[in-house]
């Protein structure tokens, strides 16, 4: 498999430090800080050393984190962000509902908001940590489907060989290569570099929407009055519009409107305001 070194990793992230302890208190508050609310303990009585690297990814983040002990992690189901690991030494296990993955070398998974999840991790397990902003992947997915879903994106949980998103790693190493180089600009070039990896994340690793989402790519262009009305609404969602003002500005039949909001975006009109 063709990841990227683990040289070439750490130069580029292990600039970046962020802590180091051996305590449990101080571990426990400080990856909480940067990461997000979680229940943690020892599986094994092993001295912890803690160590987490890591940058600001727009709303998201990207870390290198290492427990070195044996560690049961309970992610808070209230969390606003999907987590994306990608294992570079050791193994950790991921439980998510009812989904259960045995994670190695070269694999990643995604932990989803609003989920119980459970990560356990060996002595030696490195995970690479990717902390995606829910409300930026909700945006980028509704961009991609052209309404605003009510159902909430759910990732597989499974663990995935990168062999087969080679494209995934590419991505994170390049991040990983302009940040390094590139501190000074980085502020205006980490936008469109995280809209690129949300994106890409969305298109490439397997979730809820996957189905549509290659449909859409393949074949769909929004006929200009669900363009005109979408932009409509966007521009007036403190309003209430009605259904015959809508139907004039778009210059269709009610009836027309509605059919193409249910062909086109699977909701009529006033759902997609809501």
């Amino acid at each position: 498999m063709q990841t990227f070194s683990m040289q070439a990793h750490s130069q580029y992230i292990q600039k970046y430090k962020l802590f180091q302890s051996q305590d449990f208190d101080a571990v426990q508050e400080r990856i909480s800080h940067y990461l997000c609310a979680h229940e943690f303990k020892q599986i094994h009585d092993c001295m912890l050393d803690v160590q987490l690297y890591g940058f600001q990814l727009g709303n998201s983040a990207l870390f290198d984190l290492q427990y070195s002990a044996p560690v049961e992690v309970v992610i808070d189901a209230k969390t606003e962000f999907y987590f994306l690991r990608l294992t570079l030494d050791g193994y950790c296990q991921v439980l998510s509902e009812n989904q259960q993955a045995s994670q190695q070398i070269g694999e990643i998974s995604v932990s989803n908001p609003g989920r119980h999840n459970t990560i356990r991790t060996n002595q030696q397990c490195r995970n690479l940590v990717l902390k995606l902003s829910k409300a930026d992947l909700e945006k980028h997915l509704a961009e991609k489907l052209g309404y605003r879903p009510h159902e909430a994106l759910l990732f597989d949980a499974s663990a995935i060989n990168l062999d087969e998103y080679q494209v995934i790693v590419e991505t994170i190493h390049y991040i990983l290569q302009v940040h390094f180089h590139g501190e000074a600009m980085w502020e205006s070039l980490s936008a469109n570099l995280t809209d690129y990896l949300l994106n890409l994340l969305i298109l490439n690793i397997p979730n809820n929407f996957s189905s549509l989402l290659k449909t859409n790519r393949n074949h769909q262009v929004l006929p200009a009055y669900i363009r005109q009305a979408k932009q409509y609404l966007d521009e007036n969602l403190q309003s209430e519009i009605s259904i015959d003002e809508l139907s004039q500005v778009c210059g269709v039949a009610q009836r027309t409107l509605q059919k193409g909001f249910m062909q086109f975006l699977h909701q009529t009109p006033l759902e997609y305001l809501r």
